[in-house]
């Protein structure tokens, strides 16, 4: 599927085997994905080692400034090239420092609270998600927003040599699922950008290799309720399917 959808694009990228982790075993108790000390699924597991094995590659055998990793569910905008070439020097700021992150996709599951504060936070803080994203390009007129917790997924993204390393760093001192790492680095000032429209999502027409019991499938049991809870998710995180590639 991805060798035709990239000869359309004229992309070339180096297919990488993925890797499973253990499988849980006894009794987990209480398992807060939120917490440093989560116990991962072995599809969770095996897609932080492969993930930390590129970008080791990255940082200690290649001379390229910049290492752009998609997941093979990855379904490409149609307009890929005329989107990517379109994006401002807002997005790519992060690249150029040699520090930050490009995201080419991102899931976002609600639209927050913003601009309202929440007082079950701690100094009366806001909760993110669309809202705050549309109010932050309305400003800045960027084809990019900033980084937030609420924009998780790792579907498509750009990595500078500078953020592939704080990647690395993340992934041995926490054992959250990968696509938290993002937050991470937003919460340490490290400049993450988010291309809208995304030029990648996730194809969502099947269970998920890394974490088969996520919300948005748990309750499918054929094709038809797959494909009436993938078209249930591109609503939420705003995704045209209709304009990427199979």
């Amino acid at each position: 599927r991805l060798h035709l959808t990239l000869s359309r694009l004229s992309l070339t990228l180096r297919m990488v085997d993925a890797r499973r982790g253990p499988e849980r075993s006894g009794s987990i108790g209480i398992n807060n994905v939120w917490e440093d000390d989560y116990r991962p699924t072995a599809g969770e597991a095996g897609y932080r080692q492969t993930q930390a094995a590129i970008l080791r590659e990255f940082v200690h055998n290649s001379s390229a400034e910049v290492l752009f990793v998609a997941d093979d569910d990855v379904q490409f905008h149609m307009r890929f090239a005329e989107l990517y070439g379109a994006l401002d020097s807002y997005c790519f700021d992060g690249l150029s420092s040699g520090s930050g992150v490009l995201k080419l996709s991102s899931t976002v599951w609600h639209n927050g609270t913003f601009p309202r504060l929440e007082s079950r936070f701690r100094e009366g803080r806001y909760n993110g998600g669309h809202n705050l994203i549309d109010y932050e390009r309305g400003l800045t007129g960027s084809a990019c927003s900033s980084g937030h917790y609420a924009l998780v997924g790792s579907v498509a993204v750009v990595y500078s040599r500078g953020a592939a390393q704080l990647v690395l760093e993340w992934l041995k001192a926490s054992s959250r699922p990968f696509d938290h790492v993002f937050q991470h680095l937003s919460r340490i000032g490290v400049p993450v950008r988010v291309a809208w429209p995304h030029l990648c999502i996730a194809k969502l027409d099947k269970v998920s290799s890394v974490n088969p019991a996520r919300r948005s499938e748990a309750s499918a049991k054929d094709a038809a309720s797959l494909a009436a809870k993938a078209a249930e998710r591109h609503h939420i995180h705003r995704w045209e399917a209709g304009e990427y590639l199979e």
